[in-house]
């Protein structure tokens, strides 16, 4: 330290490249021992020479450190520096550095490089938004009058919206005492679609403060929509109503959904005159059940709603099983009593607190759903406690197994088996064969894929109806190990419910190593629902790269419901391409199976 101290301006590069021997590394205090002391020596080379650092510093190893130092003790000088020609030269590392921390302690000074949000401060480096929105923040807990400001010199038009979002929310939750009040400010903002946004910032600010005042807000602020206020700001009322008020925020929730349940239709329908005017008085609109996102195979209703109260409720609800299902109860009752909608509410709570509970806690929680009225017509909370037990202490489960009710026992024992892969194999079947069609789902099939020769012969005598989930992953897993012995195996068996899903398993893990091998294959089978199901997938394989040879195999599908689902799946991809052939097989298909011609609405043949 005192030959650093001593130094001329001159010796500090050579000092610099002499750290290793200096500085030794050792354990990891000596080595951040070692990176302090490079600090405090880039900070006594600053104060002597910045010209001198400038030129050799930011090309050095530790470069963030030397980022940090100048900016620490020359933050004027690491902003002129940033523009300069030297910086292109630079290591991109200390640009990147400098930058950041010019945001986070010189805020002030970072917006004055970019007041809108929109330059790209270090150019090549990537976008500065993060970096912009880290500057108002740390302003807001300086200033938040000025961070306000700041905001309000941004560009909604061309800056991401959600940027200046947040660094609304920052300043909201910064400003308590500043004068003038905080919603008195908002209200002065000329720009409408900026006062929008920081209108959004408020009610989010006030729902973890007073959440019943925040949603008095929502209601009387018509918040602009498409821009993602519409959901974030309703979100997090619900979120904070429901972990302070639980029953005021089932009560809403359940009003919401009745509201919007009447309008539930396909999602490319037009909304009526009445539901125009049910979305544009109600905050909640944006993802209520009368939204909808589609996929391939249908609707699947975006019930956002729901999630965010669960998701507040979840909070506050007790850890405790036998304490969260007397509070549950209790809630019941408030609510008006047992019901469908209620059973499907408390399932959701007890599946997200039992991501964290023990595998006692899981298997109390489990005999307490299953004595609960009418619960054993909803697996889900089952099955989750099951596989979390089994995922945390499957041996603790194994060992409790036989005190479980008999409703109860399936689920955790199909989950054992997932999870003790090596147990022994007389051990294993015992438990297979408590197994009700509930647990014969695809991840079970997977696991028992590992090992198909002692467990082949189990899922060939079980009902098919009873394990086509299963049996399909089933030959995805030995198609990955062995597709020759699995073939062999398949044929071997009666056509029966599951062939179908049998075939298309193999084939479709075959494919993606092998594809002319899965082809010679499934053109040696005999027509029926192994070679169904095989078509189907090498349909699918192939559509996007070769739809004339998906439509070969397409053809070769005799059910009616698997061939159709092989044409649109061609479909989807060939578009306007396709033959007029093709279009004539397609539409024959889609007819013979009762389906109507047009898959979602959509003429994909334009």
């Amino acid at each position: 330290m005192a030959a650093v101290k001593k130094a001329a301006p001159a010796d500090f590069p050579r000092l610099m490249t002499k750290w290793e021997t200096v500085f030794p590394e050792g354990d990891s205090f000596a080595e951040s021992r070692r990176k302090n002391a490079i600090r405090w020596m880039y900070g006594v080379w600053l104060v002597k020479d910045t010209d001198g650092f400038l030129k050799v510093a930011t090309h050095l190893d530790y470069s963030n450190a030397a980022a940090e130092a100048l900016v620490r003790l020359k933050p004027e000088r690491a902003a002129e520096w940033l523009f300069s020609p030297a910086r292109v030269k630079s290591d991109a590392r200390f640009a990147f550095r400098a930058v950041q921390e010019l945001a986070n302690r010189k805020p002030a000074l970072y917006l004055k490089l970019d007041p809108h949000g929109t330059e790209d401060v270090t150019p090549g480096l990537g976008s500065s938004d993060s970096d912009w929105y880290t500057a108002i923040a740390s302003l807001a807990k300086i200033d938040p009058v000025a961070a306000g400001k700041a905001c309000l010199e941004s560009n909604p038009e061309t800056n991401d919206t959600h940027s200046i979002s947040r660094a609304f929310l920052a300043v909201a939750e910064a400003w308590k005492a500043s004068k003038p009040p905080f919603k008195e400010w908002v209200n002065r903002i000329a720009n409408p679609r900026m006062r929008d946004l920081a209108s959004h910032a408020r009610i989010c600010a006030l729902a973890e403060k007073d959440p019943r005042a925040a949603l008095a807000e929502l209601y009387s602020t018509k918040l602009e929509v498409n821009n993602g206020l519409d959901r974030d700001a309703p979100r997090e009322v619900l979120m904070q109503l429901a972990k302070a008020h639980l029953l005021e925020a089932l009560k809403l929730m359940k009003d919401v959904e009745r509201i919007f349940s009447q309008y539930k239709r396909g999602p490319f329908a037009e909304p009526s005159e009445e539901e125009k005017a049910e979305r544009t008085a109600n905050p909640f609109s944006q993802f209520s059940p009368g939204r909808y996102n589609f996929p391939m195979d249908g609707e699947v209703e975006n019930n956002g709603v729901r999630h965010a109260v669960i998701a507040g409720a979840v909070k506050n609800l007790p850890n405790e099983p036998t304490q969260l299902f007397a509070t549950l109860r209790k809630l019941r009752t408030d609510m008006g009593g047992d019901s469908a909608w209620q059973r499907r509410v408390e399932a959701d709570l007890i599946c997200l607190k039992g991501e964290h509970w023990s595998a006692d806690a899981c298997v109390e929680a489990a005999k307490l759903w299953a004595a609960e009225p009418d619960r054993e017509r909803d697996d889900l909370p089952m099955s989750r406690l099951a596989a979390r037990a089994a995922h945390v202490d499957p041996d603790r489960v194994l060992a409790v197994l036989g005190q479980l009710p008999e409703s109860v026992r399936p689920s955790f024992a199909a989950e054992i088996i997932k999870e003790l892969p090596e147990m022994d194999r007389e051990q294993r079947l015992t438990l297979l064969r408590q197994l009700t069609a509930a647990q014969w789902e695809e991840e079970l099939g997977k696991s028992l894929g590992r090992n198909p020769v002692d467990y082949a012969p189990v899922i060939a005598s079980l009902p098919a109806a009873l394990t086509l989930g299963a049996r399909n992953s089933f030959m995805k897993q030995w198609g990955e190990l062995d597709p020759d012995a699995a073939a062999r195996w398949l044929v071997s068996l009666p056509a029966d419910a599951a062939s179908i899903t049998s075939g298309a398993g193999l084939a479709a893990a075959w494919a993606e190593y092998d594809e002319p091998a899965a082809a010679a294959w499934a053109t040696t089978l005999q027509p029926g629902p192994v070679l169904d199901g095989a078509a189907l997938s090498l349909a699918e394989f192939l559509t996007r790269k070769h739809p004339e040879e998906a439509w070969h195999w397409a053809s070769k599908v005799s059910d009616p419901k698997t061939r159709a689902e092989a044409f649109t799946a061609i479909v989807v991809w060939w578009k306007s391409k396709a033959p007029e052939k093709f279009r004539a097989e397609y539409a024959a298909a889609r007819q013979a199976a009762g389906l109507p011609v047009l898959f979602n609405g959509i003429d994909f043949f334009k």
